[in-house]
């Protein structure tokens, strides 16, 4: 009885993991963590990415320029690239974000915006 329990596949005992009728993981079924709302100087990737991953901007900076961060599937190395309504921002290691709305400006100037933050 117990060999049979032990031969079991992962998604036969409810594993929990995604997967497509191929057998190939569904990736696209990504959990939302959290949705993060607030504001920012200028849509600058690593001042959207400090806000979404609690980061410093210097810290962002870094993961930049290391080559562990693309924006849209494509790697970015300017800590500096503007981006927009809609973007996906993955980090190796620390998850993705989809900049989800831009709200406005606020009254000192600052763009307001609301982010899905989504697990690894």
């Amino acid at each position: 009885m117990n060999r049979e329990k032990n031969n079991r596949s992962g998604a036969e005992a409810g594993s929990g993991s995604a997967t497509a009728a191929s057998g190939q993981p569904d990736h696209s079924v990504a959990a939302v963590v959290k949705e993060i709302s607030g504001t920012v100087a200028a849509l600058r990737l690593d001042a959207v990415m400090a806000l979404g991953f609690g980061l410093s901007r210097a810290r962002a900076v870094l993961l930049v320029k290391g080559g562990l961060v693309q924006v849209n599937r494509r790697p970015v190395e300017t800590p500096s690239s503007r981006l927009n309504q809609g973007d996906l921002i993955s980090v190796r290691g620390r998850g993705s974000l989809e900049l989800t709305a831009l709200t406005g400006e606020s009254r000192k100037g600052r763009q307001g915006l609301k982010l899905k933050k989504f697990n690894q």
